[in-house]
């Protein structure tokens, strides 16, 4: 039952990100064409950096969560297991 949820909702997310990017290409290329300029950039930076955070910060949880076996979830497994093979690809480079 959990393992179908999780199936669910990894196919809802994914159909949200490209709902999310036609939307974000659409806008910019709107843009680009009428050769719009922001109004404000220091406020679309102030806007930007506390996602930068608070997202940064999920991030670490989600992969600090990923290494708990208590959680028993495949998804956060894969995450864990993703994050540590590039890690070492990212070693391997230097």
């Amino acid at each position: 039952m959990l393992h179908l949820r999780e199936k669910r909702a990894s196919v809802g997310i994914g159909l949200v990100f490209i709902a999310l990017a036609v939307t974000v290409v659409a806008t910019a290329a709107t843009h680009l064409v009428e050769a719009t300029k922001p109004s404000e950039p220091l406020m679309l930076m102030g806007l930007s950096l506390p996602s930068v955070v608070v997202f940064g910060a999920l991030g670490a949880a989600k992969l600090w969560l990923g290494s708990a076996e208590q959680l028993d979830s495949p998804s956060m497994r894969k995450v864990h297991h993703e994050f540590g093979k590039y890690k070492k690809d990212a070693m391997h480079f230097r």
